[in-house]
């Protein structure tokens, strides 16, 4: 009687792998970003903002200093619940650059917050000075934005509940387009408020925060904007009520 053989399976486990979407987000919050600049007069200052109802602002000014000239982040709650940042690094542009990997504001908890009716935080500067200004560090001259993923670019860290995502500002809009409208000629002193928009969506090309503004939208850029049609930037920017005096270095 021959004998029996035996057979070995081997197996071998090989980790699963699953896709995500590139816009996937594992956080129950929305990031927006915009640009909060009250030095000048704009229809595009950020709103919902300092006073708005359902809204935990993490910033200041000061009586010393009532103005706001700075970069700004959004951050909707819509989980269902209080939900608390442990972490939040904010990197403009890298190494050798001002905010390079800095806290910005947390730890904090933003109040229950649903899809249908988010409750909003702000982040922007902390005062008394401006030390939010993140025009000021241009990686171009003016006056044309750089294009959409161009790097560096600005990017933030959040963490929640031990899960860090990073978000992009792919669009430049922090960085209002990769340089300092309100120091450059042809315009000096001009408004550099930028309306919400979903971090990396758009940027200085949309002031009011839609990826294509409206008609109405460009008249409030104002007629004394007329002899300058042919300046690209103008075409690209908010330059309504364009103030006579220079930032001062601001």
């Amino acid at each position: 009687m021959g004998k029996k053989k035996r057979v070995v399976f081997a197996f071998v486990l090989l980790p699963l792998v699953v896709p995500i979407q590139a816009d996937a987000d594992p956080l129950p919050i929305d990031v927006y970003v915009g640009y909060a600049d009250s030095l000048r007069v704009s229809p595009f200052f950020p709103d919902p903002w300092l006073g708005s109802p359902n809204t935990l602002f993490l910033g200041a000014a000061t009586a010393d200093n009532p103005h706001f000239d700075a970069g700004a982040v959004r951050i909707d709650n819509k989980s269902g619940a209080p939900l608390t940042i442990t972490d939040l690094i904010f990197d403009l542009h890298g190494p050798g650059h001002p905010f390079h990997d800095i806290n910005f504001h947390a730890p904090f908890t933003i109040p229950t917050g649903t899809v249908a009716n988010p409750y909003h935080a702000v982040l922007t500067q902390a005062g008394p000075v401006e030390n939010f200004d993140t025009s000021d560090d241009p990686i171009v001259p003016c006056c044309t934005p750089v294009a959409p993923g161009t790097t560096p670019f600005p990017k933030l860290f959040i963490t929640i509940g031990g899960i860090t995502q990073e978000y992009d500002d792919t669009a430049h809009t922090l960085d209002t387009g990769g340089f300092d409208l309100a120091q450059s000629a042809p315009f000096p002193g001009a408004n550099e408020s930028l309306q919400w928009r979903l971090i990396g969506t758009c940027g200085v090309d949309c002031p009011g925060g839609q990826p294509i503004p409206e008609p109405a939208t460009w008249l409030l850029f104002g007629s004394g904007l007329l002899g300058f049609a042919l300046v690209k930037c103008a075409a690209l920017l908010n330059f309504g009520q364009v103030s006579a005096n220079s930032r001062n270095g601001l």
